[in-house]
């Protein structure tokens, strides 16, 4: 019976370590990323449609090694949020919007606007007539925002057509959240950043 007992402690020992080890490797092996990097990662994996918006200050996000697995958008979202509270989420119907503030300040997507008709091809054009509206115009005056030159877009199969697209009056965030249903699963990014007399916002689609 000894030798019985003492055979199966060194099995259950083995076994313990097997598991401490594999669990080790596993954390050695996640990619070091931003929350916000991780958040896109998570929209599009699961090609879902909505938006990122990312207000941050003099200091940047530090990459970490985030445990998310697979799975729900909506679990995965709230393990994120858990692991870094300067996350939270919602959804509306299919839509998803992703907030990660680093600095506490008003979100240039809260701009209020009219309920509007539009015709368009790509996502960049709806994206500019959403920008030249007057209550865009006066949110970007109100929080002395400039807008960052972006980087060349990518085009999509699903902008080939043109829509005609009837938004509803709301605020910003909710147009390009419509925006992003209507041409399939397109996800939103919003980069506003203020850092002593520097104020800037650069809105993109990681997504089409």
């Amino acid at each position: 019976m000894a030798g019985i007992t003492l055979q199966s402690l060194s099995w259950c020992f083995v076994l313990l370590c097997t598991c401490s080890g594999t669990e080790q490797i596993a954390a050695a092996n996640r990619p070091l990323r931003t929350v916000d990097v991780v958040a896109a990662d998570v929209l599009r994996a699961a090609k879902v449609p909505g938006g990122i918006e990312v207000i941050t200050g003099c200091n940047q996000f530090v990459a970490s090694s985030f445990d998310v697995t697979s799975g729900l958008v909506d679990n995965t979202l709230a393990s994120l949020s858990r692991s870094d509270p300067s996350l939270s989420w919602y959804k509306r119907g299919n839509r998803y919007t992703v907030t990660i503030k680093g600095v506490s300040a008003p979100s240039l997507t809260s701009a209020k606007l009219p309920a509007l008709k539009m015709k368009v091809k790509t996502l960049s054009e709806a994206t500019d007539l959403l920008l030249q509206q007057k209550g865009t115009q006066d949110r970007i005056a109100e929080l002395k925002l400039v807008g960052a030159p972006d980087e060349l877009g990518f085009s999509s199969i699903h902008e080939r057509d043109v829509r005609q697209i009837s938004l509803p009056a709301g605020t910003l965030q909710d147009d390009l959240n419509a925006l992003a249903a209507a041409f399939g699963a397109a996800v939103w990014h919003l980069d506003q950043r203020q850092c002593g007399g520097s104020r800037t916002f650069r809105l993109s689609w990681i997504a089409k």
